[in-house]
C-alpha cells in the first residue's frame, strides 16, 4: 500500500509564524505612534491573506508505503518534504514476519479457569 498526502510542516508551519508575528506586531502598541502601528497592522493583515492564498498551510508533502514486501519482511517507510523551507524527513523500518507460537497452548491456557479471590471478613 502506497499513499501521499499533503500537511502542514513542522518546521516552518505558516500558521505558527504569523501568530508569532501578530504578537510581536501586539508587543509594539503603546511603544510606536498610533500611526506606525496601524500601518504595520494593515501590511500584516494584507500579507496574511495574501499568504493564505494558494496551497495554504499544507506545504508538507508525505509519501508512504506500508506491508509486507516479497521477502516477508514487515515493512514501513515514510518521507516527508516541505515545497516552502525545504525540510526533508525519512524513515524506514523492517521486520522479519515470525511464525506464530503453537497456538494449541495458547488456547488451552485462555480457556483455563482462573483463580477467585474471595474477601474474608472477620
Amino acid at each position: 500500500m502506497s499513499a501521499d498526502n499533503w500537511a502542514i510542516c513542522p518546521q516552518c508551519n505558516p500558521a505558527r509564524k504569523r501568530a508569532e508575528e501578530l504578537a510581536n506586531l501586539e508587543s509594539l502598541y503603546g511603544k510606536i505612534s498610533l500611526y506606525d502601528f496601524k500601518d504595520r497592522m494593515a501590511e500584516f493583515q494584507l500579507k496574511s491573506s495574501a499568504d493564505s492564498i494558494g496551497l495554504g498551510d499544507n506545504t508538507l508533502r508525505e509519501d508512504y508505503e506500508i506491508g509486507v514486501n516479497d521477502t516477508g519482511e514487515f515493512e514501513i517507510v515514510y518521507s516527508c518534504r516541505c515545497n516552502t523551507c525545504g525540510f526533508v524527513f525519512t524513515f524506514k523500518h523492517k521486520q522479519q514476519l515470525t511464525k506464530p507460537n503453537d497456538t494449541s497452548t495458547q488456547k488451552r491456557d485462555e480457556e483455563a479457569p482462573k483463580a477467585s479471590k474471595r474477601n474474608s471478613r472477620r
